[in-house]
């Protein structure tokens, strides 16, 4: 795969909720388009 490196940190718990919260919507319909839950969802 093109550009894997590591990532210098893990991503701090309280961005991971508030993307989750603030993308939910479109990716519930993302995931209605593709038939199944998106990778960074699971």
């Amino acid at each position: 795969p093109h550009n894997v490196r590591s990532r210098p940190a893990p991503m701090p718990a309280s961005l991971r909720r508030e993307l989750t919260d603030r993308f939910e919507g479109q990716d519930s319909l993302l995931s209605s388009w593709l038939g199944a839950v998106p990778s960074w969802r699971r």
